[in-house]
Parts: structure tokens; C-alpha cells; sequence
């Protein structure tokens, strides 16, 4: 390619026309370029033309490029301004080529050549010196070229120096690069050699360690303002494909190369004569980066970097491949950037690939270096690893030829945090707003060793700032959040901890990044200046905490509650505690005193031991009575420990201090605990809780004294036969005696009376169980570590499957332990009795699939339907007559908490409360266990519970017995499966239950598909496991997964899913307010269940099969109209839930509003379903028509609007009209106030409430909350938007229905349907019995009426005499007569008949008896007699009576014909009817009593209808 000079006027041409002191100033610029060019220039171009030019405006005739390219390498300061006077030298020192221009434009054109010279070389030296180079020029206006400015300077004359002392001395004025030379701290950091630490790559690129160097981190930043000019490439050269770095250490010389577009080799417009790449990297305050309108990841800003490194170096190069203008451009600059070459320019063929190569040789000596030695060469690898991480994965580098084998950003993690096998780690991605690019990827550890970081913004290495300081603060946030809750919500877990021990490697993609110095160490650029959102998952904050972080940090936390515990533990040995209740021995606390402490359950209980203590005397015996159950102190946090007052007095009394490692027991006041409980189930937990207590927190105590803890047994059975009496301190061991009595053929009659606790012993019997203390009193010794390991296995609150596991294999419900002995093994007391207390916790906390009920619920229901209570009674009353008539023998409150749970019927409780709440029972504003006091308030059995529980099956029923006493049965019969219309929720040991509530209508429909499918023959049989496989299936699957997590707070129950179902429960196992720690499972206060299950026997070790119920049936489903979700004025708003996967879901017509899906009639769709509920309830997740989803959320109701409600107005309004189940207005409102009011006690950044109308009542919904515009968006931007952050949505969970099946076996369901189908299969033979039942019933009626029929005709007829006879010749008459004997059996059911000859059959219909005693005989007993015909009244021995006798007796054969020509599931089929009917009549009572005031009905309008008392006449 020929080359060419530019002449002066083809470059006057090229620029714009110049002013005429312009003009002046081109022209004497080109006289000294003239004067000063080398005569060897090309004199000759392509077309014969000859001038002269400098060398560094030289250039090749090139193709014409556009403007973009060199009008955005623009010099910081454009505006130009005039010098100031004619000839004068002044100038703003901010543009400097203008200070030389004035000054060259000042001189005369008559000057001879040499006055020229001289002065314009010693005012453009002082202009040099005093501004620097670098600024643009005016238009038109030619620039010296670089061998001219040489020529001018080397006559320099030296600069006149000041007097010394004087003013000028003292003000200076540096050129641009001689203040980077003296101050290279603003710009490059430090220049002297100091030891630091910092990330370094090994030498075969397998770790990055942190480690520790000696050098100056200036030399590293010119190095990486090089190869940060390399990486910015990639954002706008999408041909860049390699970056090439080589170190020279030999040489002492660096070269960054990359490859791609190149920089363009051309003139600048604006500048010409001035190489594009010139200005770049020999120009300060010069590049591309000033724009700030435009967004750019680019890492440099000030146009100094590049600069910087040609300021540092002795030699710098750059050498350019331009494949667009197919040119090569060539330029070297050396001392310090004072001496720069002539550009050299030549031409590349069509092919050549473009590249950019900087090579440069550092100035060692300002750095205090000799050389490249190995420590540098470790920072610059590692820097080149950095670039690794940070370019897109199609471009490769290398580092001196070797490639690089980082891809991906994730591979330079796990060079810093080790393979995945090693450390495990979270990684999460965070993508623009427009999902277009990664503009941040955060990977995170934990970090024992301390909190680490590595982290780059736009490519460099910035370790600290805004970013660091947001990453980190937002795991912080989330981290101590999650972490505390559930039993580690006492512990005090602060932000430092976490960011203590987390280790984090990132990358971020920043618009147009600030940095507090050109050094680059620190971004400055604020979140919102970032041009995304950095949002963390909760999927990366979970993987986050199981890296052992959480760990780690819990355990930090527990150091130091235990470092503050342990100073203020720290007790007076000698010194007597001021203790309320606390009877001391009186030697406690002496040298050589054996005391032992008495743990009393109660105050009572201390007034037994005191009674009996009198024996043993005070010296060596202490009293403390215990409030109630001790706390679960095994993995607890110690904040809570510090604040139990009663564990923290029992302390003080023994004499212990938290944290010591005990070798004697010197230093304790008392030598030996003793328990002293009742001898029943919850005796057992106390004890154990205690034993858990020490040997949870003072180990070492049970090592070096294993008799520490003992238990003072006391008979719950007495028997005396004659003079003698006998104790039995289990019910098993009176078992076993009583058999072997009675097999030996006793020894006469014997009196049991049953003691239930120690208050039913009184004075005498305290004194003699403590003159036997040797009987009473059982070592319950420690001996090995399988003592150690059945303390953890009942408390460790992580060791849920091995208490499942323990609860399978070990439970036997005949075991107890021999008191008889002086010592028991712990594990031998754990495995024996403590065992029976956690398998009857679950007995009566999670119910039965059968009724539906808990123990308590199910005694509740036994005495209001045996009383038949249809007129209203105290609660407080019934819950005496409850306790008194089904042996009840805990406290009355858990009766009243179940009572009121089961009569509530405000939204989230029951879709059939079946008894009435007359009074305050609670409302949705607050949970359900606010409600009026029990001696306030009336219930009474709502008509539609004798639905549900029919009469007819009252025979059906199997009655438990306590103590002689027949109290409730074990299980009801009701006619659909109740549990899934009123929901269930209970937490016991090992396991909890959650089921949903569902339609009514929904349930009956599904029992008769069922009926009708089996009366078709058409249901196919449920898959049946054999006897042999029941119990490893059925336990594999208990312990297995689908449990959600764990069974309660010691079982690794999530706090929250404790509070939903604490909230949730309908309290027949616990009442609702119960609360959410560890202890409510393992260590609670109190029994608020109903009487123990003395029939578990085959609790968990069923005999028969069980069943795996299969869902055959299929619900219709019907799509909602256009109208589906119009009302009518005054209905209620009750809205059926969509059934559609969530994804699938229409849009509401408000955008920010909850989801909706098509509506559906909720009777026909056996899904979740809440009376009253306005909102919806959706599956999670998509799944097909026909299918059934195991997890739902029901969702809230509200609007987001404007206040002004003009067309695009702000948004500043949200209405809430429905709260989602499980959540109360006056919580959610006082949750408002707290967290998202701006201003409120723990309101945060993301506060936006500014006020909040609350327009609820105590049935409907309804808040206005007024907001700032501006916070609002933001929430309703955010992911999850509005229900996330106001938690208008809650989990409904079918995944966790664990349920007694009729095997009294823990079973889980996963559907409801299976649950109906179990019911089914379970209840259609029971039916069948009701059949067989009512026919014997009715044709022993018919007997009966026959009888008495044909005997009252014979009477009235004068066939048979009656007067004036004895009895036993009235018998043989009737005898002979045909008549048959017929016995009356009184029993649990009622009267039953038992014919001559026959069984005894229970009747239905009964004859009146006029004495009362039913059909006794002559002897008072039951044997069959005539006594149906004899006691019959004398009038009824009439004709008219035979004549109502024989219609009666007609009506009877016509009801048995009827009944016999129906099957068992005709049977079952119309109490489904009568149920619908009666359930129609109970939603319109309700819906009457929720639209009524005080009972009374309203007019329209609104108002009370009154009687008008008449006016008295005038």
C-alpha cells in the first residue's frame, strides 16, 4: 500500500475553518515545524505532490473511518477559552495547548526566525511545565508534532529559581506527571515495600491461598490498570477471544496482550496530526470513560490509568493491530514517559487479525525493587487468574503460554474454597432486570478461620465497599433470621457472628463504577447506582446454612451466653438462699454433710413430704416444690436457661454454676436429688426431665457420682384383704398379682382403692412411706454410656428418627421397673416407664380417622350426647359434670379450651361446630384461644351433631372402663369422616399431624361415590399388606420421608410450623395458646389432655393388617360461570376455591392483587375449604385435572389503588378485605404497626406505611393503608411483591396427615380421599352390623308387642283370670298359655330384651314400668319372667288397648319389612341425606345468627325490630 504526506492544505481542508488568530497560530506552528522537520521525510506522495511534516503527523492514506470512534476519546475538559490580552502569556492552566497556542499567537509576524524560536520554545516549556499535555485544541488549529516539542526543548533554558524562604519558594506548581512522580498514593497507591496479605495463586494453579507478601501495591496497580484495559474490551469487542500475559523476569518486562477489534489507528478530529492511540496512552485526563450519560462495566474512569504505568515504567510500548483499517500502529515512550518516539504506522494485509499489545519495562527503583522476583511473579499469576474469573467463558487466557483453566466463574471459586467434596458452598446468580445479563455471581462458605472475601467489580479487584458491605449484610440479615427462631429464638445472634464466620468470593457487573481513589481499592458507588437489585434467594441462604455456618455460628452464640452464664452462676457455698417455698436441711452447705434434696411435683406434694419428713428429721433432708414441669434443657439456648427462674433457684439450692466440669462434690450444698412425683405417666416425665437437666448441663456429676438422682416411689393401688394391705406402685404389677391370686383361689375378699398422685395419701401414709425409705426410695443409677445415649434419644431434639425408632422396637405396654430393687439403670427407666408417657402423648394429641376426636374432645362428646344437653348450660358446668362422669384427672382448663374450641365457628376453626357458642367464644380478630371466662359463656349440642353421631350406633359402641367406672367409648361411629370437615392438628413425640379443613358437602359426596360404586360392585379392593409386612412398612414409612422435618420443637419441628399448628389446633390434645418450645412435647407444664388410653396396648404393635387405602373415586368438576363471583346483597361472601395449578391461574384484574383461578363449586371438589373464607385457596403445584396436590395456599384479598384516582396516578393505597387462614386481624394489624410502618418499633428499609385505617368488625376484613408512593412501588416490584411482604398467603399442607387408624396405629395419609376411603372401609361393615342389629331389635319388638297384645285380649275377654291368684299360678298359666319368658337387661346401651332360650337382644323400644325397676324377676334380678305382661298397667287390660297394641304391632312388621328389603348401604346412604338436610338447616341458623344482633332479627335497612308498647288511651 503506497504511502503519502498530508500537505498543509489537504489539513486545513480537513478541519473546520479556522478564526483569524487561529489562522496566525497555524501558521507560525508550521513555520517551526518546517525549521525543525528531518530532511529525510518522503518528499514525494501517490500523485507527485511534496511537502514536509513532522514524523508524528505523519500517516498513510487510509480509508475514511467514522467519527464515532475518535469523538468519544475526548480529553476531560472541552470548553475552551481565549488567552487573556494580546502577546500575553496568560491561560487557563486547565487547557494548556491553548496557554502555547496565545503564547506562540502573542509574537509579531515581522520577527526574525530566531526571536521566534526563543521565545516560543521558553513559553511553551512554561506552559508545559505548568499544565501539562494531553487537552484538545481549537478547531482547525495545528498541533506540533512530537519531535517538534523535541526540538523545542532542548534548548530549554532552566527554570529561575526562588530566593530561599521567599513566598514562591514555598507555593509550587507541577506538571500533570510530575504529580503523579511526587504523589503516586492518589493514584496508584503506595510506592514503598511493606508486608501484606493477600489472595495468590499456587504456582500450578491449583488453590488460591491467602498469603503474605513483602511489596509495594503500586507496582501491582500499574500491572492492572494494564490488564484491566484488556478485560474492558470484552463489553464492547464481542471478536475479543484471548488475553496473553508474559512476564519477563529475566528483562524485567511485563507484556498484556489481547486480542479482538483493536483500538482504531487513526487521527483524532479534533486533534489532528494526533494518533488516537497516542492520546490514549500518552495523554492524561484522556479516553472514553467520561461520558456518564451511557452505561458502562468498564473499569477505568479518570482517563489516568493507563497513563499511571507509562509514568512508572522506564520503557513502555504499544503496539496495535487495527484490521479494519488494515493498519499496524507502533509507539514508545521512555524516562518516565518524558521521552516519547514517533509514532510508526504501517499497513497489515486484508487478513491480519487485530490486537492490542502493551509492553512496558516497571521503573523498579521507585518501588524499591531489584527485579521481577518470586513474590511479584505470585501476585501478577494470581491477577491473571482474577481476569480469568471475571471474562466470558469464550474468551481463554494464559500466563506465560500456559493457559489458564478457569471457564466459568464457579471454577475460580473452588480454587479459593476447595472442591465441593471438601468445603461445601452456596452459589447464587443474580440477573439484570431484564434477565439479559449476569450481573452478579455470589458464592459463599463458611470460614472457621475468619471472615474472608475476594470480590471484583467490572473485572477488578475490589475486596472492599458498598458491595462487600451489601453481600455481606444481606446474608447477615437472612441468616439471622432463619437462624433465630424455634428453640434457638433465645439465643442472641448478632450480625457480626455471621459475617465472623463466612467466607465469600463474588463478582459484580456495576454501572459506571466510583472508586474512592484511582487505586481502586474500595467502590463507593451506592446499591441504587448499580442498575440492578441484589436479591438473594432463600434457596441460597438454606444451602448457605448447611455449610456449616449455622453451626457455627449457634455455637459462637451459645460461647458466649455460657461465658456470661458462667460469671453470673458463681454461688456462696455456705451462704443459705433467700428462696421462696424452700425448706433447707439444716446441715446443707457444711463440710461433711450428705444432704439430699426433695423435688416435690407441687406444693401438695411438699405438704406430703413435709408430713413425712418429721420421721427422718431436717438435718440432712431439703424441700423445693416444683412449678410444674421442668424446662427441656438439652440443646436449648442458654439465654433461655438464664432466664428459667426455676431452674436457675434450683442452682442456687444445690449449689451448681453452669459451664464447671465437676471431679468431687465438694463444693455442692446437697450431695443427692430425690424425686418425689406422682407414680403415673406425667411422674415419669418429670423425672426424666430432671435427670435430662443434670446430665444435659453437669455430665460430669452423674461420671463421678452415679447415685446422684433417685425416686421415691408411692403405691397408686392399695388392696386390703383383712388386717393386711398391700401396695403396688404399678398397675402392671397389680395386674399380674391379681391373676396369680386368683388362680391360687385367694384367700377371702378384697378392697382396692385406686390412688391417683400423691394427694390422695394422706399424713399417716407420708409417715410411713418415710419410715421405709429402703422400699420407697430407687436409685436411678448412671452406668454406662447407654445411659448417656437413652437421655439423648428421649431429648435431643435432632434425634427424631431415633425416637421413632426407639418408640417401634422397644415399647412394650405391659413393661415397668422393679422397685422392689435398690438401683434401676437409667436406660432400663427410660425404656420401662418414661416410654409409656411419649407413646399416650401421641395417643392424645393427634386423633383418630375414625371420629375424628382426641381422647378429650371424644369425652366431651360422650357426656352431651348421653345427657342429650339441647338446652344451654355453663361451660365452666360442663366441664365439672365432663371431669366427674369420665374419670377426668387433670385440670379443668385443658376441658374448657377443648369445649370452646369445638363450639367456635368464626372463619379458620370449624366448618361444623358441633356445639352451639352462646357468648364471647372468640372471633377472627384474635387466635382461638381469646375468648369470654368458662362461667360466662353457654354451649349446648347443635342439632346436626346427633346427625353425625346417630343414636342407632349407640350399641355399636365399645365402652372403656377407669376404675369400675364406664366412662367414654373408645371410639365413635360417626356417619362421615368428621376429621376432614373440621381439620386436625396435634403435636406429640415423634410425630404431628396437620390436616386442612374441607366442604361438608364435598366429604358426603365422596362417601357416596363410594357407596354407590360398591353397591354396583364396581369399587375395586384397597391394597392390603399382609399381617407379616404391616409393621416394617408401616414403620419404615413413619420414620421416613413426607414428614416434613420432624414432630415437634425437640423433634426438629420449624418454629413456624409449630406456631400454624399451635394456632390451628381445635385442643382436644393441647389447647391452642400452647406454647412453641421444646418443652411442650418433652417438658411442658401442666396435662392439658384428657385421661391417658389404658388400652394402648396395641397402640404400636397392632396385630391386625392394615390398609393402603387407594383413590379411586373421581370428583366432577364444574367451571364458574361469568357471574361465578358475584354476591347477592346481603349474602355472606363466601367464595369457592379455584383448583387450577398456580401457574395456570387468570390474572385478577388487579395486577398487584392476590392470584385467582377459575371458580368452582367447592361441594363437588374434595380440595381445602374454610367457612366463610373470602379468599382463595390454590394448589401449588401444576398437576392434572384428576390429580390431587399435597400442598395448597390460601391466599388474602386486596386491592391496590390510587388515592387520588386519576389516570395515572401513583399508587398509595392497599385495602386488604380477607386475611388468609391462621391469620387474626389484631396480630396482623399490631404486625404492621411493628414492622412495616414507617417509624414503627422494628420497621426496616423497606417500611412503607405510613397509616392504617382499621375498619374490621369482629366477622370481616378490613384495612386501608395508606402508603408512600415511592416504598410502595418498591415492595410491589420486588419478588413475591405484596403478599410476600405483608404475608397475606399461608401454607395449607396435605403431606403431613398422621392419623390412628382403626388398628390404634400412627398411619400417614396422603390425600383426603385416601382418608375417606379408609373411613369407608372401616365403617361399611359397621353398618352392616347396625343392620343385622336393628332386625333383631325389631323382631323382638314384635314378639314383645304380640305378647302383649294377644295377653290383653285374653284378660279383657275373661280367657285368662289375673285377680285373686298368686304368682307362681299366673306363671304356669301364662306358661301353658304359650306365653314366653323375656329378660330385661339393663347396661350401657340401655334396656335390652333377651327372649326364653335366647341371647340378649337391646331394644329400641321399652315398656313403661311403673315401679321403675325395668323387668326384674320375683328375686330382683334379671332373669327371664313374665314381668312384660304382669306389670303392664290395669288400665291398659282393655279392648281398646288390644286394638292399639295390634296398629303398633302392624307398624313394627312394617318397619322390619321395610328394613329388610334395604342393604346396609341403603342404610348408610340416607343418613348421608338427613345429614344434608340438617346441614342446610345449620348454615342457615348460621348465617341468621352472624346477620342478627343480639338474637334479634333486623328490618331492612338494618334495624331492630321492637315491640311498641300501646299508648294508653287519652
Amino acid at each position: 500500500m503506497s504511502k503519502r504526506r498530508l500537505d498543509d492544505g489537504e489539513a486545513a481542508a480537513s478541519a473546520t475553518p479556522p478564526s483569524a488568530r487561529q489562522a496566525r497560530a497555524a501558521k507560525t506552528v508550521k513555520s517551526l515545524v518546517d525549521l525543525t522537520s528531518d530532511d529525510d521525510n518522503d518528499d514525494e506522495d501517490g500523485d507527485g505532490a511534496s511537502s514536509r511534516a513532522a514524523p508524528g503527523r505523519t500517516a498513510p492514506r487510509a480509508k475514511p473511518q467514522p467519527k464515532a470512534a475518535s469523538a468519544k476519546l475526548k480529553p476531560a475538559s472541552v470548553k475552551l477559552k481565549p488567552a487573556l490580552g494580546k502577546g500575553a502569556a496568560a491561560s487557563r492552566a486547565r487547557d494548556p495547548p491553548v496557554a502555547k497556542r496565545a503564547l506562540l499567537s502573542g509574537s509579531s509576524e515581522s520577527d526574525d526566525d530566531d526571536g521566534l524560536r526563543a521565545n516560543a520554545r521558553a513559553r511553551a516549556t512554561s506552559a508545559d511545565k505548568d499544565c501539562g499535555s494531553g487537552d484538545d485544541y481549537e478547531p482547525g488549529a495545528r498541533r506540533p508534532s512530537p519531535k517538534a516539542k523535541l526540538a523545542i526543548s532542548k534548548p530549554r533554558a532552566p527554570r529561575p529559581k526562588s530566593a530561599a524562604g521567599s513566598a514562591s519558594a514555598k507555593y509550587i506548581k507541577l506538571t500533570q506527571r510530575e504529580h503523579v512522580l511526587h504523589r503516586p498514593d492518589t493514584y496508584i497507591g503506595s510506592v514503598a515495600r511493606a508486608p501484606r496479605r493477600t489472595w495468590l495463586v499456587d504456582a500450578d494453579g491449583a488453590s488460591v491461598r491467602f498469603g503474605d507478601v513483602e511489596l509495594a501495591s503500586g507496582f501491582v496497580k500499574i500491572f492492572d490498570e494494564i490488564l484491566t484495559n484488556a478485560l474492558d474490551r470484552q463489553y464492547e469487542d464481542e471478536t475479543m477471544r484471548s488475553i496473553a500475559v508474559t512476564v519477563d523476569a529475566a528483562v524485567g518486562e511485563i507484556t498484556v496482550r489481547n486480542s479482538g477489534r483493536g483500538i482504531p489507528v487513526q487521527m483524532h478530529d479534533e486533534h489532528p496530526g494526533l494518533y488516537i492511540p497516542s492520546l490514549i496512552f500518552g495523554e492524561f485526563l484522556t479516553g472514553e470513560n467520561f461520558d456518564d450519560s451511557k452505561v458502562r462495566f468498564i473499569g477505568g474512569r479518570n482517563g489516568i490509568g493507563a497513563k499511571a504505568t507509562n509514568v512508572f515504567s522506564t520503557r513502555f510500548e504499544v503496539e496495535i493491530v487495527d484490521p479494519a483499517a488494515h493498519l499496524k500502529f507502533r509507539q514508545v515512550w521512555a524516562d518516565n514517559m518524558a521521552t516519547p518516539s514517533a509514532p510508526s504506522v504501517s499497513a497489515v494485509p486484508g487478513g491480519a487479525r487485530g490486537y492490542v499489545q502493551v509492553r512496558f519495562r516497571p521503573d523498579f527503583a521507585r518501588f524499591g525493587m531489584a527485579g521481577i522476583d518470586d513474590e511479584a511473579m505470585a501476585v501478577l499469576r494470581s491477577r491473571v487468574y482474577d481476569a480469568a474469573a471475571c471474562t466470558r467463558p469464550s474468551i481463554k487466557l494464559a500466563f506465560n503460554g500456559a493457559p489458564v483453566e478457569i471457564c466459568k466463574f464457579a471454577d475460580y471459586a473452588d480454587l479459593v474454597l476447595g472442591g465441593k467434596g471438601e468445603r461445601a458452598r452456596a452459589y447464587e446468580k443474580v440477573l439484570a432486570p431484564d434477565g439479559s445479563t449476569v450481573r452478579a455471581e455470589i458464592v459463599a462458605a463458611h470460614a472457621p478461620a475468619g471472615f474472608q472475601c475476594i470480590a471484583f467489580v467490572n473485572g477488578i479487584r475490589c475486596c472492599a465497599g458498598s458491595h462487600v458491605e451489601a453481600i455481606v449484610g444481606e446474608i447477615c440479615k437472612q441468616m439471622v433470621d432463619r437462624l433465630a427462631t424455634g428453640r434457638n429464638k433465645a439465643l442472641t445472634i448478632k450480625p457480626y457472628m455471621v459475617r465472623n464466620n463466612l467466607a465469600l468470593v463474588a463478582r459484580l457487573l456495576v454501572n459506571n463504577p466510583t472508586f474512592d481513589s484511582q487505586s481502586k481499592d474500595k467502590l463507593c458507588s451506592p446499591a441504587r447506582e448499580w442498575g440492578f437489585k441484589l436479591t438473594l434467594s432463600q434457596r441460597f441462604v438454606r444451602e448457605l446454612e448447611r455449610t456449616g455456618l449455622a453451626d457455627a455460628v449457634l455455637a459462637y452464640s451459645e460461647l458466649k451466653e455460657r461465658q456470661t452464664l458462667s460469671k453470673d452462676s458463681a454461688v456462696r457455698r455456705n451462704a443459705r438462699p433467700l428462696i421462696d417455698k424452700l425448706d433447707d436441711a439444716l446441715n446443707a452447705g457444711k463440710a461433711g454433710s450428705n444432704c439430699t434434696l426433695l423435688l416435690t411435683e407441687g406444693d401438695s406434694a411438699k405438704a406430703l413430704a413435709v408430713a413425712g419428713i418429721s420421721v427422718v428429721g431436717r438435718h440432712e433432708y431439703g424441700i423445693f416444690p416444683l412449678r410444674g414441669k421442668p424446662l427441656n434443657t438439652r440443646k436449648v439456648a442458654l439465654k433461655k436457661l438464664k432466664e428459667n427462674a426455676e431452674i436457675a433457684q434450683l442452682m442456687r439450692i444445690v449449689g451448681l454454676e453452669y459451664g464447671k466440669e465437676y471431679t468431687t462434690l465438694a463444693s455442692l450444698r446437697y450431695k443427692s436429688i430425690t424425686i418425689f412425683a406422682d407414680q403415673d405417666l406425667d411422674g415419669h416425665h418429670i423425672a426424666g426431665l430432671i435427670i435430662n437437666l443434670i446430665h444435659s448441663q453437669w455430665p460430669s456429676l452423674l461420671r463421678i457420682c452415679p447415685d446422684f438422682i433417685r425416686r421415691f416411689a408411692t403405691p397408686i393401688i392399695k388392696v386390703t384383704r383383712g388386717s393386711t394391705e398391700l401396695g403396688f406402685f404399678t398397675a402392671q404389677e397389680f395386674a399380674e398379682w391379681r391373676a396369680a391370686d386368683a388362680s391360687g383361689g385367694g384367700g377371702g375378699a378384697i378392697k382396692i382403692k385406686y390412688l391417683k398422685g400423691l394427694g390422695s395419701s394422706n399424713n399417716l401414709d407420708a409417715k410411713k412411706y418415710f419410715s421405709q425409705l429402703d422400699e420407697h426410695v430407687v436409685v436411678l443409677r448412671r452406668v454406662d454410656e447407654a445411659c448417656d445415649q437413652a437421655l439423648i434419644t428421649a431429648f435431643d431434639p435432632d434425634k427424631a428418627d431415633a425416637r421413632k425408632a426407639w418408640l417401634r422396637d422397644v415399647y412394650d405396654p405391659d413393661s415397668y421397673i422393679d422397685y422392689g430393687v435398690d438401683a434401676v439403670p437409667i436406660r432400663a427407666f427410660f425404656d420401662a416407664e418414661f416410654i409409656h408417657f411419649s407413646v399416650h402423648d401421641n395417643a392424645r394429641s393427634i386423633p383418630s380417622v375414625l371420629d375424628g376426636l382426641k381422647p378429650t374432645q371424644r369425652k366431651v362428646m360422650h357426656v352431651l350426647l348421653k345427657r342429650k344437653q339441647r338446652q344451654e348450660v355453663k361451660v365452666s358446668q360442663v366441664a365439672g359434670g365432663i371431669a366427674e362422669a369420665t374419670g377426668y384427672h387433670h385440670g379443668e382448663a385443658s376441658l374448657i379450651e377443648t369445649i370452646v374450641g369445638m363450639a367456635q365457628q368464626h372463619v379458620g376453626t370449624n366448618n361444623i361446630n358441633l356445639l352451639k357458642p352462646e357468648g364471647q367464644f372468640g372471633s377472627r380478630l384474635a387466635k382461638p384461644s381469646v375468648h369470654a371466662q368458662a362461667r360466662y359463656i353457654f354451649t349446648a349440642l347443635e342439632p346436626i351433631a346427633t346427625k353425625v353421631f346417630r343414636h342407632e350406633d349407640e350399641a355399636l359402641l365399645a365402652v372403656r372402663e377407669d376404675e369400675g367406672q364406664q366412662i367414654e367409648p373408645e371410639v365413635f361411629l360417626p356417619v362421615v369422616p368428621l376429621v376432614l370437615i373440621n381439620g386436625a392438628a396435634g403435636i406429640g413425640t415423634g410425630w404431628m399431624t396437620d390436616v386442612p379443613c374441607f366442604h361438608p358437602l364435598a366429604v358426603v359426596r365422596a362417601l357416596e361415590e363410594l357407596i354407590e360404586l360398591a353397591a354396583d360392585g364396581a369399587l375395586g379392593p384397597a391394597d392390603e399388606l399382609d399381617d407379616d409386612g404391616l409393621a416394617d412398612a408401616l414403620w419404615d414409612e413413619l420414620v421416613g420421608e413426607g414428614h416434613d422435618g420432624a414432630a415437634h420443637a425437640g423433634d426438629g419441628v420449624s418454629a413456624a410450623a409449630r406456631s400454624e399448628a399451635s394456632a390451628r389446633a381445635r385442643t382436644g390434645g393441647a389447647p391452642a395458646d400452647v406454647d412453641t418450645d421444646c418443652e411442650d412435647a418433652i417438658g411442658s407444664d401442666g396435662d392439658p389432655f384428657g385421661k391417658e388410653d389404658e388400652t394402648l396396648g396395641g397402640l404400636l404393635r397392632g396385630a391386625r393388617g392394615g390398609t393402603a387405602i387407594g383413590a379411586n373415586s373421581t370428583d366432577a368438576r364444574v367451571d364458574g360461570g361469568a357471574g361465578a363471583d358475584e354476591e347477592p346483597a346481603g349474602a355472606r361472601r363466601v367464595r369457592a376455591p379455584a383448583h387450577t395449578p398456580r401457574r395456570h391461574a387468570s390474572p385478577a384484574s388487579d395486577p398487584h392483587g392476590p392470584p385467582r383461578g377459575p371458580a368452582r363449586d367447592p361441594t363437588l371438589v374434595l380440595e381445602p375449604w374454610y367457612d366463610g373464607f373470602a379468599g382463595q385457596i390454590l394448589p401449588d403445584a401444576a398437576h392434572l385435572p384428576d390429580s390431587v396436590s399435597s400442598s395448597y395456599t390460601a391466599y388474602g384479598v386486596w386491592t391496590v389503588r390510587s388515592s387520588g384516582g386519576g389516570v395515572g396516578a401513583e399508587l398509595d393505597t392497599v385495602e386488604i378485605t380477607e386475611l388468609p387462614i391462621g391469620r387474626w386481624t389484631d396480630d396482623f394489624v399490631s404486625e404492621l404497626y411493628r414492622k412495616h410502618v414507617l417509624g414503627g418499633e422494628k420497621a426496616g428499609k423497606d417500611a412503607f406505611v405510613k397509616s392504617v385505617d382499621n375498619l374490621s368488625t369482629e366477622c370481616v376484613v378490613r384495612l386501608v393503608l395508606h402508603c408512600d408512593a415511592a416504598a410502595l412501588r418498591c415492595v410491589l416490584d420486588s419478588p413475591g411483591g405484596l403478599c410476600k411482604a405483608l404475608r397475606l398467603s399461608t401454607p395449607l399442607r396435605t403431606s403431613n396427615m398422621y392419623l390412628f387408624d382403626e388398628t390404634r396405629r400412627l398411619r400417614r395419609y396422603r390425600s383426603a380421599k385416601e382418608i375417606v376411603r379408609a373411613f369407608f372401609e372401616w365403617r361399611r361393615p359397621l353398618y352392616a352390623a347396625r343392620h343385622r342389629l336393628l332386625d333383631e331389635q325389631l323382631a323382638a319388638q314384635i314378639e314383645l308387642l304380640a305378647q302383649q297384645q294377644r295377653f290383653v285380649r285374653m284378660v279383657a275377654s275373661g280367657e285368662l283370670r289375673m285377680h285373686c291368684r298368686t304368682r307362681a299360678l299366673l306363671d304356669a298359666d301364662l306358661a301353658a298359655a304359650g306365653f314366653k319368658r323375656i329378660a330385661r337387661a339393663r347396661g350401657h346401651h340401655g334396656v335390652g330384651l333377651a327372649m326364653e332360650g335366647g341371647g340378649v337382644e337391646p331394644s329400641a323400644q321399652t315398656v313403661a314400668d311403673s315401679d321403675g325397676d325395668g323387668a326384674l324377676g320375683a328375686d330382683g334380678g334379671n332373669s327371664p319372667s313374665f314381668a312384660h305382661l304382669l306389670r303392664m298397667p290395669f288400665l291398659s287390660l282393655s279392648q281398646e288397648k288390644a286394638d292399639e297394641l295390634q296398629a303398633e304391632l302392624d307398624a313394627v312388621r312394617a318397619r322390619l319389612h321395610e328394613l329388610r328389603a334395604r342393604t346396609p348401604l341403603d342404610l348408610w346412604l340416607a343418613d348421608l341425606a338427613e345429614l344434608r338436610l340438617a346441614y342446610a338447616a345449620f348454615v342457615e341458623t348460621r348465617a341468621a345468627r352472624s346477620a342478627s344482633y343480639d338474637g334479634k332479627p333486623r328490618e331492612a335497612g338494618g334495624r331492630i325490630r321492637t315491640k311498641r308498647s300501646k299508648r294508653p288511651a287519652k
